[in-house]
């Protein structure tokens, strides 16, 4: 199974979120650059890219309150769509059948949601830039209670950081074994910080609360808090094995162990069955969820309460344990909505060495079916998306015996030196720790709403708002200048569109007119800019249609 891994020779490839607004790690700079790169999770982006989080008013926020989210309404029995935008630098795909030069790439949309409101540790935007605290666990067996003194001081620091994954979540990461059977090249093999040391982040060093070992590698083998949307590839024959493997559906297993001195669970160091039995833990399958139904306390009410609500029992819902990443206690079996199976298509095609549009002139976009919550509740949500490009020099499945492709060395290693014939030898520019890289950005939170009582469920919403910041192309890339995402709509009179935006007033300062720092954008209507002719012959073709 090829997992989420890339080949790049000493060069970036970014990929930006631009719809919604993609952070790129940037909070509430006034500087060009970022920050801080390690603010809430890796990028591998260039420093400039990102937008700033949205402000409630005209003014400068002066904490979380005073943020933005987007509200979007759910999906009913008709959806609501939100089109995601994006650009990456290294390309994707195919031009032809004949293209010399295609980049073998996948794209991993995921998203994850909390009740609004929840507790501070699981999703939050943050006010300051700094990365949330973590303090190692130390060297020799720590207790019950030295556990929970050490969450406390870590989360006590972390109120008004930026927060997604959950310090739970990353403690675990960093005391379970890494997995020792990937591609590891020349670089360190060292056993300490757990599953933080990856190829791509050999010294384990920390982003947010992100797993790294989870991040470089998709499908993941153990729990993860993101829920897949969808997985697009330039390969369209790995779909089987996303879809078997994609959390949505599949069970993913965590050793559970508890502390001899409380009834709490500690993080184990086992990855897997054999060592888990051996530390006397239980190797435990657990579900990621769109929703739990707390009010069912049975396996038989749950498989009567998906035939009230439609769905199929052992593949909708079940009755399992949820992966819950910041609960402590022991586990306990819910009845789970369980996510829609993941979508695995084949990806637009876009051409390397820029960020541009695909062949067909728009940006690389994906159209995401909101989720339908059965609770009326609004919920705080984060998008993510990674980008992944793969060297076509290996098979999709190897091992050590495979690595010599160019090479008289089994091992790669930086910079290696090759013999081309008996007297040329050339020196590649390769960095072992980015073959096989992974790039990523992540949207700053926003809401997902029940729908209004004015809007029947069997009405479809069509989601628009505002791409881009204030400057001209020069000042604002890599991100874009201001435009409507998307672009183009074509609805029906029976649709609704749902039409809002967002904006900084912390922006570098840029071109434009209006006031430094400020995201500013305006809606006018145009009684069409269809000649006759086309309207005509469009309302031919089709009734009730619109074009925007």
């Amino acid at each position: 199974m090829k997992l989420l891994s890339s080949l790049l020779s000493a060069a970036l490839g970014d990929i930006y979120l631009h719809f919604p607004r993609g952070s790129n790690n940037r909070l509430n700079e006034h500087s060009e650059n970022r920050a801080n790169a390690n603010r809430l999770f890796d990028s591998e982006n260039n420093n400039q890219g990102g937008y700033n989080v949205g402000d409630k008013t005209d003014v400068e926020a002066e904490d979380m309150d005073g943020q933005s989210k987007a509200v979007y309404f759910q999906s009913g029995s008709s959806p609501s769509e939100l089109t995601l935008e994006w650009t990456n630098q290294h390309g994707c795909g195919r031009r032809d059948a004949n293209d010399a030069n295609w980049v073998d790439c996948s794209y991993t949309i995921q998203y994850m949601c909390q009740p609004a409101g929840g507790d501070f540790h699981t999703l939050q935007n943050g006010f300051d830039t700094d990365t949330a605290t973590y303090t190692p666990p130390p060297m020799d067996m720590e207790g019950g209670q030295a556990y929970l003194d050490r969450m406390e001081y870590d989360k006590e620091r972390a109120l008004d950081k930026g927060v997604h994954e959950s310090w739970h979540y990353y403690d675990n990461c960093f005391k379970r074994e890494r997995n020792r059977g990937l591609f590891v090249a020349d670089r360190s093999r060292n056993r300490d910080r757990g599953a933080t040391r990856t190829r791509q982040n050999e010294n384990g060093a920390q982003y947010g609360y992100e797993c790294p070992e989870e991040r470089d590698y998709y499908p993941y083998w153990h729990p993860s808090p993101w829920i897949d949307i969808a997985h697009l590839t330039s390969e369209t024959a790995q779909c089987p094995e996303i879809f078997d493997n994609s959390g949505n559906r599949a069970a993913k297993n965590l050793c559970v162990q508890y502390y001899d001195d409380m009834d709490i669970k500690m993080p184990s160091m086992a990855n897997n069955e054999e060592a888990c039995l051996a530390a006397s833990g239980t190797w435990t399958s657990f579900y990621n969820f769109q929703e739990i139904i707390d009010s069912i306390s049975s396996e038989q009410q749950c498989i009567e309460k998906s035939g009230e609500l439609g769905k199929v029992y052992g593949d909708d819902m079940i009755w399992a344990y949820p992966f819950i990443s910041n609960d402590m206690l022991a586990p306990d079996e819910k009845c789970l909505i369980l996510p829609p199976k993941v979508i695995c298509e084949k990806a637009q095609y876009t051409r390397a060495n820029h960020l541009g549009n695909t062949n067909n002139e728009k940006s690389p976009s994906f159209t995401w079916t909101l989720p339908n919550f059965y609770s009326e509740e609004t919920r705080d949500c984060a998008l993510r998306i990674r980008y992944n490009i793969t060297t076509n020099d290996y098979p999709d499945e190897f091992d050590k015996r495979q690595t010599g492709t160019y090479f008289d060395i089994l091992k790669l290693e930086d910079d290696p030196t090759v013999t081309m014939f008996d007297e040329l030898t050339l020196q590649l520019a390769i960095n072992t720790a980015q073959v096989s890289r992974v790039f990523q950005d992540r949207s700053h939170l926003f809401q997902i709403a029940p729908r209004p009582s004015e809007v029947d469920d069997d009405r479809k919403i069509v989601n628009v708002g505002v791409r881009g910041r204030r400057g001209n192309i020069v000042q604002a890339y890599p991100s874009v200048e201001y435009d409507f995402s998307p672009q183009n709509l074509e609805v029906s009179s029976e649709d609704l569109v749902h039409i809002q935006w967002e904006g900084s007033n912390t922006n570098p300062a840029s071109d434009g007119e209006g006031r430094e720092h400020t995201d500013r954008n305006n809606l006018g209507a145009n009684c069409c800019s269809w000649s006759e002719h086309s309207l005509r012959r469009l309302r031919s073709r089709r009734r009730d249609v619109f074009v925007c």
